[in-house]
């Protein structure tokens, strides 16, 4: 049922005149400018409607709300748990009410409502639910016994979707908006507080949402990085519909702090006391989640922190940068993320489309590349590092990760050419390029101590997809090499939202050298301004760079428009396929024995995406566990034994037939062969012969008492037969004893002669064992 403005709403089963509300306050589902997205997001619905405050209520908050962590509740547990953050306006205090509903029509009615009084400053709760593709919710908010207020309806995507199931992603990167830069460009006094704060992206933004075509008016027309960021967010809100927002890096500027004082912040150089650096780290985080206000209460968005966020390891402001962070935009950490990450959040991972145990789907590796680097900025290639603990994790993560897609995220690669930010420079390694491979590194340094190297070889041990990076402004991407099961490996640099592409760095000749040339007809690379859409499917992957906003100074064609999509990259990921370490098993037993030892019998998928399998047995005496299996890649160890009790001695033939219904090779068939060795007949152990002194009837003899022992690994000695050498060197039998008897008694034995005795075992088969022999002198 359609909701029309004016149509009558419950809150909570309140209703809203108890809530103290106006009529009218969820969106009209019907309206002008209609628009190809293929799901009620309510980020098209703000570009037109002029009933709530937009982006957000200045009067009450610093910003929009931010939703973000939207995961899985845990491993086999169904449902999602996510984090909704507010920040209340300095000297305000208010109470909160947040509706929760599947439907945007469940919201008049829902019984779930969060509730909260006396909030001050920040407000950050977690809100659970169930299986759905999609959850809306809305903000209410009062301050003292005043009459409610609400912010817009609001939604965003849930985790629920699967790739195996045939559903897909999209993931929106966005990289080095470098809106601090517009710090270069003065306004007047009057306009100084809007510029430092960050609102007029917003400004823009009030006026993009009504006309696209319209134009930043002076002085707030010069400050151009916002603008086509706004640009940006405004393509986002009315033709996209993301599960996530991956920001690359280079966004807030605490990083930058040759840009403070021009923004009216204290500059580095001026002694700056602890308070100072909490101070500018405070404005500055907030200044961020202002400007995207208009997508992050319906977009989650995660920062791969890059080279101007402030926690490089050489800034002086890495504490409070980090606090701020922590407490204005927040990142998944070792705790909330499944994969673990570091505790602070500097480095983390995201998994989105797959099952209940978040097996398959996609996995987002985000790594921190300034945070462990060293106290200053890097004057070699090979001083960039992860540092040991996140190496580490990365390496762990990836050799446990069993998904259709990996990629890992950062804001450069781990070392890059030998020049600063531009060529000019020799004194430090700025890490700009796409240098992965060892053959990249030939030129300028030993290619084995480059961490990018190491990276990229563990990259192509586990299945990696891809490298995405920010960094260098442009568009890019080059096949590095084929890895696990032929897979492709990509490293792709995902463009910058920002107005001006540096056509300075597009003349030198590393930059040629390594991304090619900016102009002609088909441009190696894209500069500003625009952003990377990835769409996954369970096969296949596609990355499209996307025109956001128009500058002379790029590279973008004069015919392009807003959502031209200017390059595509598609990845196939290789059908799955049936692999088996052997095509056959060998078990050798001796017969009454104990059974031989298991062995392993390793299975994969030597393609890509989920391949399940099953195991079947021709023969009983055959046992695998477990008898079923999944494999995204990596081998799957099957434990199989033989049950062979009672088997006589011979050989026995079966097979074990691999199956599944995912593999275009299936099934696989692996011999099995049980050889069956006739028990052995052991000569008898602990043989002695001893004289037991004089026969009574003749002096010149004696009696010899040989006694033994079967020997314990001759399980099927029937009995003994005992043998004497005589004088022509033949072995005489003297006597067939049973099993039970261990001894013999010669008598007539002369006294002053030697003599040599002989035991053998006898089994059922007649089969006699070698004798056991004693001289008795």
């Amino acid at each position: 049922m359609e909701i029309r403005r004016r149509a009558f709403l419950r809150w909570g089963g309140l209703g809203l005149a108890a809530a103290g509300l106006k009529p009218g306050f969820l969106w009209s589902l019907s309206g002008p400018d209609p628009c190809p997205v293929p799901a009620r997001t309510l980020l098209r619905e703000q570009l037109a409607d002029q009933e709530y405050p937009f982006p957000y209520d200045e009067s009450f908050f610093e910003c929009a709300e931010r939703v973000y962590n939207v995961r899985k509740s845990g491993a086999g547990i169904p449902g999602f748990r996510a984090n909704l953050s507010l920040v209340i306006k300095e000297q305000k205090a208010l109470d909160v009410k947040v509706l929760v509903s599947e439907t945007l029509d469940g919201l008049s009615k829902t019984s779930r409502v969060l509730s909260f009084t006396g909030v001050r400053d920040i407000l950050d709760l977690e809100i659970t639910g169930g299986e759905s593709r999609r959850l809306f919710y809305q903000v209410l908010y009062r301050e003292g016994n005043a009459a409610w207020k609400a912010l817009s309806p609001k939604s965003f995507k849930l985790p629920n979707a699967s790739l195996a199931g045939g559903d897909e992603i999209k993931i929106l990167l966005i990289s080095d908006d470098h809106t601090f830069d517009d710090a270069d460009y003065p306004v007047p006094e009057s306009h100084k507080a809007i510029k430092l704060s960050g609102d007029y992206v917003n400004e823009f933004m009030k006026k993009l949402r009504a006309d696209p075509r319209s134009k930043p008016e002076n002085p707030l027309g010069a400050l151009k990085n916002g603008f086509c960021l706004a640009q940006t967010l405004r393509y986002i809100m009315a033709y996209e519909d993301p599960d996530v927002m991956l920001n690359l890096g280079d966004t807030n500027g605490i990083g930058a702090g040759y840009k403070w004082e021009k923004l009216g912040l204290p500059s580095p150089t001026s002694g700056l006391t602890e308070k100072d650096h909490d101070h500018i780290c405070r404005i500055l985080w907030l200044r961020m989640r202002k400007i995207y206000s208009s997508v992050t209460p319906s977009v989650p968005m995660y920062i791969a922190l890059g080279n101007h966020d402030g926690e490089e390891q050489w800034n002086s402001s890495r504490i409070k940068a980090r606090d701020w962070r922590r407490r204005l935009f927040d990142m998944p950490d070792h705790a909330s993320s499944s994969e673990g990450g570091h505790p602070d959040g500097q480095y983390y991972a995201l998994s989105l489309g797959g099952d209940v145990h978040n097996r398959g789907g996609a996995q987002f590796i985000i790594l921190h590349t300034t945070a462990f680097t060293g106290a200053s900025y890097p004057s070699r290639i090979d001083q960039w590092t992860l540092g040991e603990d996140q190496l580490k994790w990365f390496e762990q993560v990836l050799k446990t990760s069993e998904k259709d897609w990996i990629f890992a995220c950062f804001h450069h690669v781990l070392g890059g050419w030998p020049a600063g930010p531009d060529e000019t420079r020799k004194d430090i390694c700025y890490g700009r390029g796409p240098l992965f491979s060892s053959k990249d590194y030939q030129d300028y340094c030993s290619p084995d101590r480059v961490e990018q190297v190491k990276l990229t070889q563990l990259g192509l041990d586990y299945g990696l997809n891809a490298f995405l990076y920010g960094h260098d402004h442009i568009f890019s991407s080059r096949k590095i090499a084929n890895g696990l099961n032929n897979k492709e490996l990509l490293g792709v640099s995902v463009g910058s939202s920002k107005y001006m592409g540096e056509s300075g760095w597009w003349n030198g000749a590393l930059w040629q050298k390594h991304y090619g040339r900016a102009l002609g007809t088909s441009p190696d690379f894209w500069g500003p301004s625009g952003l990377t859409r990835l769409t996954l499917r369970s096969e296949e992957a596609r990355l499209d760079y996307i025109a956001t906003g128009f500058t002379r100074h790029s590279n973008i064609p004069d015919t392009a428009r807003t959502g031209s999509v200017l390059s595509s990259v598609t990845v196939v990921n290789p059908p799955p396929a049936l692999v088996s370490e052997t095509t056959g098993l060998e078990f050798r037993m001796i017969e009454e024995r104990e059974k031989p030892a298991g062995q392993v019998l390793r299975i994969k998928n030597g393609g890509a995406r989920e391949m399940r399998f099953g195991l079947g047995k021709s023969e009983a005496w055959i046992r695998c566990s477990p008898e079923e299996g999944v494999s995204y890649g990596h081998w799957q160890d099957v434990a199989v034994e033989v049950e062979s009790s009672g088997f006589a001695a011979g050989s026995y033939l079966g097979d074990i037939t691999v199956a599944s219904p995912d593999a275009s090779n299936s099934p696989l068939t692996i011999s099995v062969k049980l050889i069956v060795e006739p028990a052995p007949v052991l000569a008898p152990v602990n043989l002695r012969g001893l004289r037991m002194g004089d026969n009574p009837l003749s002096l010149q003899q004696s009696t010899i008492l040989l006694t033994w022992q079967n020997n314990p690994l001759s399980l099927r000695t029937l009995k003994f037969r005992i043998y004497l050498l005589d004088e022509a060197g033949r072995w005489a039998l003297l006597r067939v004893a049973a099993l039970s008897t261990l001894s013999f008694s010669f008598r007539g034995a002369y006294r002053n002669r030697s003599y040599s005795f002989g035991i053998s075992a006898v089994d059922f088969k007649e089969r006699e064992s070698d004798k056991a022999l004693i001289l008795v002198p």
